[in-house]
């Protein structure tokens, strides 16, 4: 049976997964040659997505090319191939564009980051640096390897074979491969040869549901007629709801005098309803919505707005510096914070603990929280919430420690394993899947002594997503430490097979 476009696009995003998962274990190893590569890499990569045929390796031209790494002289565009994704690297980047006088050659500048690029960037600073001499939109102009997965839709099968190949080749990880395929020499390749040569692997992608429509509607009120100058949009709502004594939920966004929103902005018991003019309000299909390009950054944001407000009821809450959400004390008095839940057996999980002094026991040293970034992805038609286990530390139950996030957080990422990475995505899952709307079976995945969440209606977690037939890797074989990890700050020595708490 041939396989179908759906199939290979599948493929070639989980093929993505596992290049983003070769290029930061190699930058954490300090083996940079991965990036090197993705120079090669990208020219054949892009000559099927763009037709850009006439790209070329600039670094191999005579001429001096620093700034840009890949080059069509014909279409006249330039591409910058990085692991970097901070907005630094944008600015330094378009800064020798322009001291270099590329634009003479070039029409356009496109940045090409090899992990994930960041949620936005400054347009006001990168413009600054422009100063009027070329365009260059970062909305547009910057690509990341899961950006690019939304021109291969329109490709051939063929195409898309191609380019599945290439990826296959780049980081050995073939899909489908038979499970009772004798390897060439198991010692060689597996830590445990005992062990069946492959294993399922879990993807940080949750997918997600949301309601089918929508509801956006414009203000009523002015700046003038609440006597302020607040330039910021959500606060001037915010400031319209208090002079009427009203408060509501985080779960809206703001565009160009509107709000959008899937609450009912008909609905005259909602108190956002009491700001905007009723003979303005449209209900709107939301695929219809995101599929605008004017409204698709809009759509993520909200979806971000929805997803903090469901969490919230979880006890769960967004931390604004470390742009993540951390797990709180379900009252601020607690020491500590446990969830018992079923993943493979019955477990308890501390998502949250205050920390002692070691010199003065009746004082705390830091807030230790269990924690997670999150982004948001669509891939054909289908959007998913990316999850980032990590750990936050916190002076006051919130506020970062600065003292305390470099010590405690390199401790924990050196002794947690593959398994303790993939046991905190299954429990992440779970845990926000609790308050899914008409979805009671999740509940019992959890002690009757958690209190039942209300239900959030606007935002629900729906599969995790797995690959089948990973070639095995153990934990020994790409991240050897030493048999014992001392640290006399934390008073401890742990041995390498430890287990997190």
């Amino acid at each position: 049976m041939k396989t179908t476009s759906e199939e290979l696009l599948i493929q070639i995003r989980n093929q993505i997964a596992a290049y983003q998962l070769n290029v930061k274990s190699d930058n954490k190893a300090h083996r940079y040659n991965i990036n090197d590569r993705a120079e090669s890499f990208t020219i054949p990569l892009f000559k099927l997505l763009f037709k850009w045929n006439g790209l070329e390796d600039l670094n191999k031209k005579d001429a001096n090319f620093p700034g840009i790494d890949l080059g069509d002289f014909d279409n006249r565009i330039a591409i910058q191939v990085t692991s970097d994704t901070s907005l630094e690297k944008v600015k330094s980047t378009a800064h020798q564009y322009i001291e270099r006088e590329y634009y003479n050659q070039f029409n356009r500048l496109i940045i090409f980051m090899i992990q994930e690029k960041q949620s936005s960037y400054s347009q006001q600073s990168i413009d600054a640096i422009c100063n009027n001499k070329f365009n260059f939109n970062a909305k547009d102009d910057i690509y990341d390897l899961s950006h690019l997965l939304q021109f291969a839709k329109s490709l051939s099968l063929d195409e898309l074979e191609k380019i599945l190949k290439l990826f296959q080749d780049e980081t050995g990880f073939v899909e489908n491969q038979p499970v009772n395929q004798k390897p060439i020499s198991k010692n060689s390749l597996f830590s445990a040869p005992t062990d069946p040569p492959f294993e399922i692997g879990i993807l940080n992608l949750l997918e997600i549901g949301f309601p089918e429509t929508l509801f956006i509607a414009e203000w009523n009120f002015t700046k003038k007629q609440l006597g302020t100058r607040l330039r910021n949009d959500r606060k001037l709502i915010q400031e319209a709801l208090e002079q009427k004594n009203l408060k509501f939920a985080a779960d809206w966004v703001t565009n160009e005098k509107q709000i959008i929103t899937f609450h009912d902005l008909g609905d005259e018991l909602i108190p956002l309803a009491k700001i905007v003019d009723q003979g303005t309000v449209t209900e709107l299909g939301t695929q219809e919505f995101y599929e605008n390009p004017v409204y698709r950054n809009k759509f993520v944001e909200l979806l971000q707005r929805c997803l903090q407000r469901k969490l919230y009821k979880l006890g769960i809450q967004w931390q604004n510096e470390e742009k993540e959400y951390i797990f709180v004390p379900v009252n601020e008095q607690d020491a500590i914070r446990e969830i018992r839940w079923k993943g493979e057996k019955a477990d308890t999980r501390t998502v949250y603990k205050k920390i002692p002094d070691l010199k003065d026991k009746t004082k705390t040293y830091c807030h230790e929280h269990f924690s997670f970034q999150s982004r948001f992805y669509e891939f054909d038609l289908s959007w998913y919430l990316a999850i980032t286990p990590d750990w936050f530390y916190s002076s006051d139950g919130y506020k970062r420690a600065w003292y305390a996030i470099e010590e405690k957080r390199k401790y924990k990422k050196l002794v947690e394993a593959n398994q303790n990475v993939s046991t905190h995505v299954r429990f992440i899952h779970s845990f926000i899947s609790t308050n899914n709307p008409q979805d009671n079976h999740q509940i019992d995945m959890f002690a009757a002594s958690n209190s039942t969440p209300h239900t959030y209606d606007f935002l629900w977690i729906k599969s995790l997503q797995e690959i089948g037939h990973l070639p095995r890797l153990h934990d020994a074989d790409w991240r050897p430490v030493s048999n014992n990890y001392e640290s006399s700050d934390l008073g401890m020595t742990v041995s390498q097979d430890s287990e997190d708490v």
